[in-house]
This record gives C-alpha cells, structure tokens and sequence, in this order.
C-alpha cells in the first residue's frame, strides 16, 4: 500500500501478485483476509494496462459476492468499475457507492469509491454531478483523516473546475483533521519517513501537511509545534 500511495505502481504489482501466489499455495481465497486481486487491478489500471486488470477485478467480486461483506463487495465493484470504464464500469461506481453509503459505519472504501464515481461522472460529461460526488470525497476524507485521499479528491475537484474550500481561520481550530494527525506525529517526535509509514502515504505529502500546519499555526520550526497544539488537546 505503501508503494502505491508513493506511485510505485510496478514495484507495488510485483508485491501485491506475490502475495496471491502465496495466498493461493495456502488455498486462501478470501478477498476479505487480503484483497490483493483488487489492489493489483488498480496498479495495472495505473500502468495502462486496464485488460489484464479486468480478470482480477471480476474474480474478486465474484468471490466477494460470496462472502457477502459490504466492504469487500464495495471495493470489488469500485476496481472492476475502474479496469472496465465506460458506461458500464459508471454503473458500478454508482454501485459500489451506494452500497457503501448504506453501510451501518463509515467505512475506507467509501472515499475511494467516491473519487471513482466522480472520475466517471467526468469522463461521461456529467461535470455538476462529478463536483458534487467529489466535493462528499473531500468532506469523507477530511472526516475520517485520509490524508492522501483528502489531496487527491481536492485535485480532482480542481480538475472538475471547481475550487476546493480554503481554510479561513489561523491557529490550531484551523487544522484539517489530516493535518492535524500528521502535526501530531511530529510533535511527538516522530520523523517525516515514520509518519509516511504509519499514515501509508508519500513522504513529499507528509512535507506539504506540516508546511501547512506551519503556516496556519504561525510557527517556523518543528520544535514548537507541541505548544502551538497544547491548546487544543
């Protein structure tokens, strides 16, 4: 996960296919245990090769029909959705969205699941209804502080052509709840690489939140962000 939160997406195939070769020596098959089929479908989506994505994705709805779980069905219909596109794989988006949203707790898969809908939504010219699909990305991700989903679903909300909301406050009230995690981190002694580990995001993602949090808290080094954060807990 690690490796494709950094883009790695080749290093992170080979990963990810290795792990089903073991899983499938051991006879494991559930995608609830390890969803490695979906995971390898959106690191070839990722490489341009979205046929050789398709078998993987269908092979783990069918198996997560199976088990039955919202969360492993969601994810299933969002990769499958993403290796087919088109209208059909707009369908399944919508699909796997709805079937998150009706979860009885938030779950991960929905922020995912959202970003692709609205990435469809755009493809299929229905730009009102991509902001607004990716506009509830955004708003999920901060929530549930999904740090690197945050940044990506603000991107695509520029790319729909509407403009992601700024922060209007200075100080610690101002964080995101991502940034907030992150600046915690930090003030707690941890370094840039063990929070992009801990958090599975990107390193130069990690920089950007604390340049962030630095400016909203009107601090300069790392050193103070302790204090800067006392105030709120």
């Amino acid at each position: 996960l690690l490796r494709i939160a950094s883009d790695e997406f080749d290093d992170a195939l080979a990963d990810l296919l290795e792990c089903g070769r073991r899983q499938s020596a051991r006879e494991v098959e559930s995608p609830i245990v390890t969803p490695w089929r979906s995971a390898a479908a959106d690191c070839y989506v990722a490489l341009g090769s979205a046929e050789r994505a398709v078998p993987l994705a269908t092979e783990e709805l069918r198996l997560a029909r199976v088990w039955g779980t919202p969360r492993a069905v969601g994810r299933a219909l969002r990769a499958l959705g993403v290796s087919l596109g088109g209208r059909y794989g707009l369908e399944l988006a919508e699909e796997a969205v709805e079937l998150l949203r009706g979860a009885a707790e938030p779950l991960p898969e929905l922020v995912p699941a959202l970003l692709s809908l609205g990435q469809a939504l755009q493809n299929a010219g229905q730009s009102q209804r991509a902001r607004e699909v990716l506009r509830e990305a955004t708003e999920w991700a901060e929530r549930t502080g999904a740090v690197r989903l945050h940044l990506v679903a603000r991107e695509a909300l520029r790319d729909c052509g509407a403009r992601p909301q700024r922060a209007r406050h200075t100080g610690a009230t101002a964080l995101t709840s991502s940034e907030r995690r992150i600046a915690q981190l930090a003030a707690a002694g941890h370094s840039n690489g063990e929070i992009a580990g801990l958090l599975h995001l990107a390193v130069r993602t990690v920089e950007t939140h604390l340049t962030h949090c630095y400016r909203k808290l009107g601090i300069r080094r790392r050193a103070d962000l302790a204090v800067a954060l006392g105030d709120t807990g």
